[in-house]
């Protein structure tokens, strides 16, 4: 089993994210979706592994805009979301995950918490951290669970 914490979209106010190690003592790592790269080094510490792709934001981050992952099983796919337009749909998102294996897709942008499933793909998006929001994947070979958190 992986447990991952997920967060995107932290705009300046990622601070909060060095308690969250202390709250979800058995995620294995964090999972950062964009938009806030700057600060991810300050905060991110307490973390054994961190994963992160840039956003539509991070003009002078240097990570890639998406990656795939091996995680408790699945192939999570992790973008912000801006490339694929999500704020009008994730259907393109949606086959482009599939396009590249993926059973799982993580993304941002929107701001919105989304928890759905698209042609077998999970797809979540943890909302906006600057507003508090974030979630917490659990993954194994067999189940695809996410769990919403406010800080």
């Amino acid at each position: 089993m992986a447990k991952w914490l997920v967060v995107s979209d932290s705009h300046g106010g990622l601070s909060p994210l060095s308690r969250l190690k202390n709250k979800h003592p058995d995620v294995e790592g964090l999972l950062f979706l964009g938009d806030g790269l700057s600060e991810l080094h300050r905060y991110s510490g307490g973390f054994k592994q961190v994963a992160a792709v840039k956003g539509n934001c991070d003009f002078m981050a240097n990570a890639p805009e998406e990656m795939i992952l091996s995680l408790g099983g699945q192939k999570v796919y992790l973008c912000h979301g801006h490339q694929w337009s999500v704020k009008s749909g994730l259907m393109s998102l949606c086959l482009r995950a599939r396009e590249l294996g993926a059973t799982v897709a993580l993304f941002g942008h929107s701001h919105r918490y989304t928890e759905e499933f698209c042609q077998g793909v999970f797809m979540l998006n943890p909302g906006a951290f600057a507003s508090g929001s974030y979630a917490v994947l659990t993954l194994t070979p067999d189940t695809i669970k996410a769990e919403r958190f406010f800080v």
